[in-house]
């Protein structure tokens, strides 16, 4: 099916790649396909290579890089083998389907702002018709189910690379998810919804392959004006984008990293003739901040597991503690709750209390979260560091930031992590503690 030709002559698999072109920061594509597929790929994208031009997009239009591989046996072997072409640099992630065809750069663009602001973005859009569910399917009961709370998900869907590839390594069987957005919920944290695109079909049935096949787009649409478009508002952003389509029987994927820009002014409701007055009720412009500061520090120990904002460090000791012992969480969450001049962790959640015995301490951090908007307060971000002598923490700042993120419902950009050692000294720098402070940044009223 992604061979299927519309009007124009391009196929669907063209139409899907077609709309990653023209961000001049996407630099290379790495299509995955069935083995069968490999060579009518070639003859379709072999000259979109690195020293060639396509004569066909316009000189305006960034010209990707494109290397197609041997997907696996399934979707999701297929991405892991993507994920492996990728090139080092590269930091964040887009999962498309190839079968999708009529997805616009206008969505693109908006999962890519999000991914960067919040670590992830999965395009949904709400269910439209009323919903039924079989109950027996002998007499066929079919019972009303409410769909104020039921969403469609598509493509493409983003991520940090690092917490994606932590996400399948932490899988035995990622067969077992349907999508992406599913395996980075069970390991990483609940991605981010955004507004989805109402005509972003997939081709499935044979319906949808004679449709296509009557479709013909204008040719401004994704390789002429509305990339310019893009060129010229991304232009000044320093964005690392690379993009894999993945081909199996089934689905196409197509991934891509970046990093993205400050808001534009008509997303945060600007005017340039709104009075000032009106500009700063519109904006939303706090009047009153309050600063809070957190510590913890837990002894390290054997046959526990070594946890970290919400992230299990693979080392031989973990910490020991009535809950998991989390002590980045733990001194977050007590800077939340100095923000909001309310009692510290060890009086709301004891380490006497049976139920919180090896609790996880997302609960904490939520319930903290949940007691600082009960009192009017808006986190605006937090700056964390951890001591520790061992285990070196650099390879994991970037996945616990992406878990922070999620957890706190926080843009990336609003989350700093650090790691600094004690250079020896005392139980931190004797291996045999680690500790955590945080200072945190909270608004209330308007």
């Amino acid at each position: 099916k992604i061979f299927t030709r519309a009007k124009d002559g391009k196929t669907v698999i063209e139409y899907s790649v077609g709309a990653f072109f023209g961000f001049s920061e996407i630099t290379k594509i790495v299509i995955s396909a069935k083995a069968t597929d490999i060579e009518t790929l070639k003859g379709l994208f072999g000259i979109y290579s690195a020293d060639t031009t396509l004569n066909t997009i316009p000189s305006s239009v960034q010209k990707p890089r494109i290397e197609i591989i041997e997907g696996g046996t399934t979707r999701a072997r297929s991405v892991q083998n993507a994920l492996a072409h990728l090139d080092t640099d590269c930091d964040i992630v887009l999962i498309h389907d190839g079968a999708r065809p009529y997805v616009s750069t206008r969505l693109v663009r908006r999962v890519i702002r999000n991914t960067e602001r919040y670590g992830s973005a999965i395009p949904v859009l709400p269910v439209r018709d009323t919903l039924k569910r079989l109950e027996n399917s002998h007499d066929k009961v079919l019972v009303t189910v409410e769909r104020e709370s039921y969403f469609t998900v598509s493509t493409p869907q983003g991520f940090l690379k690092d917490a994606l590839l932590r996400a399948y390594a932490l899988e035995p069987n990622p067969d077992g998810f349907t999508d992406d957005s599913s395996l980075y919920a069970a390991h990483i944290g609940e991605p981010l919804a955004v507004d989805g695109q109402e005509d972003n079909h997939k081709i499935t049935a044979p319906d949808d392959v004679l449709r296509f096949m009557e479709y013909s787009a204008n040719a401004e649409c994704s390789l002429n004006a509305e990339c310019r478009m893009q060129n010229a508002e991304l232009r000044n952003n320093k964005i690392s984008v690379e993009t894999v389509i993945h081909n199996t029987q089934r689905n196409n994927y197509v991934e891509t990293d970046a990093q993205n820009s400050q808001p534009r002014a008509d997303e945060i409701g600007y005017n340039a003739n709104m009075p000032l007055a009106e500009l700063a009720n519109s904006l939303k412009i706090p009047s009153s901040y309050r600063i809070g500061t957190g510590y913890d520090l837990h002894r390290l120990t054997q046959n526990r597991p070594l946890i970290l904002g919400g992230v299990t460090i693979d080392y031989p000791l973990g910490l020991f503690g009535h809950s998991d012992a989390d002590v980045l969480l733990h001194a977050i969450t007590d800077a939340l709750l100095a923000a909001a001049d309310l009692p510290d962790i060890g009086r709301l959640f004891s380490d006497t209390d049976p139920q919180y015995a090896n609790a996880d301490s997302k609960l904490f951090l939520s319930r903290a979260l949940d007691l600082l908007r009960q009192k009017g307060g808006s986190l605006v971000n937090i700056s964390s560091v951890i001591i520790a002598e061992a285990p070196k923490l650099a390879p994991h700042i970037e996945i616990i930031k992406a878990s922070l993120a999620a957890l706190l419902a926080l843009p990336l950009r609003a989350v700093s992590i650090s790691a600094k050692t004690n250079e020896t000294l005392d139980l931190i720098g004797n291996c045999k503690a680690i500790a955590a402070q945080c200072v945190c940044l909270v608004k209330f009223g308007l």
